[in-house]
C-alpha cells in the first residue's frame, strides 16, 4: 500500500513538472503601455500666500501642483518685476515649488513672479503653461 501511496504521488509531481514546462512557453512577454500620454501641464492646486495678497511680508512662497514637477533652467526662466538686488532662490520638492524671498520687498509695490517655462511636468516635460504670481 505504501508503494501505491508513493508511486501516485510521484506521478503527481511529474504530472505537474510536465504541465508546467509546457504550459510557459504560449505568453510573450511584452512591456506595459503605461497608458495614455499625459498631454496636460501641471496646475496649480495651492499657493500660499493666495494670490493677490495684500501687506505681504513673509520671506517664502509655496505653490502647491497637482502632479510631482521639475525645475527648468530656473535662473534663465524667472523674471520677478520689480527687478530685486538679491535674486530668490527657488526649489523643489515633489509636488511643491518654493521660492525664498531674499531682498527686502517694497511697500505698496506689486510683485510679478513670471516663471515661463521653468516649471515642467516631471514624467512627460510638458511646459505649455506660464505661471504669473
Amino acid at each position: 500500500m505504501r508503494a501505491t501511496n508513493l508511486l501516485a504521488i510521484v506521478l503527481v509531481v511529474v504530472s505537474a513538472f510536465a504541465f508546467l514546462l509546457t504550459e510557459t512557453g504560449c505568453a510573450s512577454v511584452v512591456p506595459p503601455s503605461g497608458g495614455p500620454r499625459d498631454s496636460l501641464p501641471p496646475v496649480i492646486v495651492a499657493v500660499n500666500p493666495q494670490n493677490k495678497t495684500l501687506n505681504f511680508d513673509k520671506k517664502e512662497i509655496k505653490i502647491e501642483f497637482d502632479e510631482y514637477v521639475e525645475l527648468n533652467d530656473i535662473h534663465s526662466n524667472l523674471i520677478v518685476s520689480p527687478f530685486p538686488k538679491i535674486t530668490p532662490d527657488v526649489t523643489r520638492k515633489l509636488r511643491t515649488v518654493t521660492v525664498k524671498i531674499k531682498d527686502t520687498l517694497q511697500p505698496n509695490t506689486t510683485y510679478v513672479y513670471n516663471f515661463a517655462n521653468a516649471i515642467k511636468d516631471l514624467n512627460e516635460e510638458i511646459r505649455e503653461r506660464t505661471y504669473y504670481m
